[in-house]
């Protein structure tokens, strides 16, 4: 059977989305907190992972959720559907939140540097600052195959053809 195949393999219920979606939300927000805020004392942590919860929340229910529909719609319902559109939407996102969009221009005169050498110079994105966000942006698309998969394994059951 070709992954492509429009056959409804599996199918899913709006119960079963919703709980996939708090579940990948909960994971992502426990990730990030771990990776970012694991220094932090306890009430930082809870803190910080209430807000990541609700970053992750709701970008992937708006972000996700159409892709994620039309995907369903046009019958791609197989785990590696679910994993590509992770990474795809989780890498590009995060990208185009460091890169200000894809432009490597600031309206503001910026300069940043990290202990590599500079990453924005008189409001110009420079190859250093590329290089960094397309790194980051590799990482951060891991963690979207990972809870694609976990949104695909939670949301979708098989059903008889």
């Amino acid at each position: 059977m070709s992954l492509f195949n429009r056959t409804a393999l599996y199918d899913t219920t709006n119960h079963r989305v919703f709980i996939a979606l708090n579940v990948a939300a909960a994971i992502g927000a426990g990730l990030v907190t771990y990776i970012w805020a694991g220094r932090a004392d306890l009430y930082e942590m809870s803190l910080f992972y209430f807000f990541a919860y609700l970053i992750w929340f709701f970008a992937i229910l708006f972000l996700g959720g159409p892709i994620w529909f039309a995907m369903h719609k046009f019958g791609l319902r197989h785990w590696l559907h679910a994993s590509l559109a992770g990474g795809v939407v989780t890498g590009t996102t995060w990208i185009a939140l460091m890169t200000n969009l894809f432009t490597g221009y600031s309206s503001s005169l910026v300069s940043a540097s990290n202990s590599k050498g500079q990453t924005w110079k008189d409001h110009q994105l420079t190859a250093l600052g590329w290089s960094d966000a397309l790194r980051t942006s590799l990482w951060i698309s891991l963690l979207g195959v990972i809870l694609g998969l976990i949104i695909w394994r939670v949301a979708y059951r098989r059903v008889p053809v």
